[in-house]
């Protein structure tokens, strides 16, 4: 090319085609994207995997966790109803438990009580016991002797039939289950002088023209024995609960064998072999202070002593016509002032 404007029109075309970037076909070619940002955008893209991945963990997590919670929330529902189903079961189980400890007392049970509550707390036992009334089941208990036909009470009871607890005829609270009294009765050493057979010891104390209480209370009965000697360190304590009384002046000191032997005292006409009753009903075997005989002739009582042997033949304490010493009419009692 020999003409110079010619190559420089050359070289311009040229120039312009390459700063327009042209193809074979024409068409402009994309420009390719820088190698930095390529890397970028796969790093971008590999970040918004990796979260989805943990997304779709952390919500798989989640919802195992919700399914665990919730099974075990079922299951403790279910242990829940099955504990309240065993305790409903034991409960139905224990019904008649509960029924039979309701169960009222009988009309005996309530006797029974209340002999052992009365007895054990005043040191003499009713000869009778009776249920007189019951009403809405509050039972009256009516407890008495019979003397010369007529009715002497010693209390009266109204407890409720299924607890036997209530109150007196003085308005005190009682309850027939409490445990028994605390009776005094003595250590009594003379006891162990007693021979094999004897089940009682009798010791005249002297003659009174008044009650035992004042007769005490003069200490007239403390002169007549020999109340310095240690085996009667006792009788200085002896309670009003054991002390029997009837007309007469004579004065005895009955000491049963059995600490836990039953006395009764009853009194009696020996003229008219007539029998007037109780005088002394004792819950225990301790010594007791009796004044009775009116008459020289014959003793106007009868003691009959049931102990842990079985029961004894009665007999009567007095004074004998030939010279005045004390006597009874059993082989089997001691006098004690032939000691």
């Amino acid at each position: 090319m020999k003409n110079p404007n010619q190559k420089l029109i050359c070289i311009a075309v040229c120039a312009a085609g390459l700063l327009t970037g042209c193809t074979r076909g024409g068409e402009p070619e994309p420009e390719a994207a820088p190698a930095e940002t390529t890397a970028v955008t796969e790093e971008a893209a590999a970040e918004t995997t990796a979260t989805a991945a943990e997304t779709e963990a952390v919500t798989t997590k989640k919802t195992e966790r919700t399914t665990a919670a919730s099974t075990a929330a079922t299951a403790a529902e279910t242990s829940a109803a099955a504990t309240a189903a065993a305790t409903t079961a034991a409960e139905t189980t224990k019904a008649p438990e509960t029924t039979q400890a309701a169960k009222s007392y009988s009309d005996d049970d309530l006797i029974t009580m209340a002999r052992r509550y009365y007895g054990s707390r005043t040191n003499h036992i009713p000869q009778f016991i009776d249920v007189d009334t019951e009403q809405n089941g509050i039972v009256t208990l009516h407890l008495y002797d019979l003397f010369d036909s007529h009715t002497a009470t010693a209390a009266w009871y109204y407890v409720d039939r299924t607890t036997a607890a209530g109150r007196d005829i003085m308005d005190h609270l009682i309850n027939l289950n409490d445990l028994e009294g605390s009776l005094w009765n003595p250590e009594v050493t003379l006891r162990r002088a007693f021979g094999d057979d004897d089940f009682c010891a009798v010791q005249y104390l002297g003659n009174t023209d008044t009650d035992l209480r004042e007769t005490l209370r003069r200490n007239v009965a403390l002169m007549e024995l020999p109340m310095q000697n240690q085996e009667y360190a006792w009788f200085s304590e002896l309670p009003e609960a054991n002390y029997a009384e009837t007309d007469g002046g004579e004065m005895y000191l009955i000491i049963p064998r059995d600490s836990e032997a039953h006395v009764v005292i009853t009194a009696v006409d020996p003229v008219q072999n007539k029998e007037y009753g109780r005088i002394y009903s004792s819950y225990n075997g301790a010594p007791v202070l009796l004044r009775c005989n009116q008459s020289e002739i014959a003793s106007n009582v009868e003691i009959q002593i049931t102990d842990n042997s079985g029961e004894h033949p009665a007999f009567s304490p007095y004074l004998s016509g030939r010279d005045g010493s004390p006597v009874t009419d059993s082989d089997h009692v001691k006098i004690l002032n032939e000691s």
